[in-house]
């Protein structure tokens, strides 16, 4: 038996999206999930729970930038460099019973000693070799991440909208450059209070125990000792 061409053209797998956005009205996305067989199934309006497993990731991420760009103070313009930033730091990190992407797609542990504080101030080296020797060696700027070999930062020197690459870098994650400190820094300093008390009160807890083991040496030993004394 022959197999038509209905039957060899058939789509029996279904690509579900939202049809808001820029994606959700694409004729070119359209023609290119027809050309690999696959079925097109929009949702309705402000249903997504139809496709809650991708949008419960999208939910994360996009809860993850919006927090980092309000916790340094800084402009939304910066996004899209938060984004691929975030995207980093979600691939290093543990995700339940999953485990880390990055290691289990490349087999490598994470070394997470790069990681800085996304929007913190920088200090780089300029690398323009034909400033004059009394010039100022120095620019200032805010971190937006690394490039793709990770081997250079991405910076935002101060008034520029363009960001520059630099390997030569000093950070600042307490903004003690910063004459107000954003709601990031406010929020480590907390955490250090409460590690702080929480040392204390373990240091102040020996102390009570140590106290409280010498009272018991005086109840149970001492009468003893005097008991065979007065023997």
């Amino acid at each position: 038996m022959v197999a038509s061409s209905s039957t060899i053209l058939k789509k029996d797998k279904t690509f579900r999206m939202d049809c808001g956005g820029e994606t959700g009205y694409s004729s070119a996305l359209a023609k290119l999930l027809d050309d690999y067989n696959y079925k097109l199934d929009t949702t309705g309006l402000d249903k997504l729970s139809a496709i809650g497993k991708v949008e419960c990731l999208n939910r994360t991420v996009k809860g993850g930038i919006r927090s980092l760009i309000v916790r340094v103070s800084w402009s939304w313009k910066v996004w899209n460099y938060e984004y691929y930033y975030y995207i980093r730091i979600y691939n290093s990190t543990p995700h339940g019973n999953s485990g880390i992407p990055y290691t289990n797609t490349t087999g490598k542990r994470v070394d997470h000693s790069q990681t800085r504080i996304f929007g913190c101030p920088v200090m780089v080296l300029k690398n323009n070799g034909t400033r004059p020797a009394l010039d100022n060696h120095s620019r200032h700027g805010r971190f937006a991440g690394y490039n793709g070999t990770m081997k250079k930062i991405l910076y935002f020197p101060k008034g520029k909208t363009t960001p520059l690459e630099n390997s030569h870098v000093q950070f600042d994650e307490l903004f003690t450059s910063y004459k107000t400190e954003p709601p990031i820094v406010q929020e480590l300093q907390i955490q250090c209070l409460i590690l702080m008390l929480e040392e204390e009160s373990a240091t102040i807890l020996t102390s009570f125990q140590s106290v409280s083991n010498f009272q018991r040496y005086d109840a149970l030993v001492l009468p003893q000792r005097e008991l065979v004394h007065s023997e």
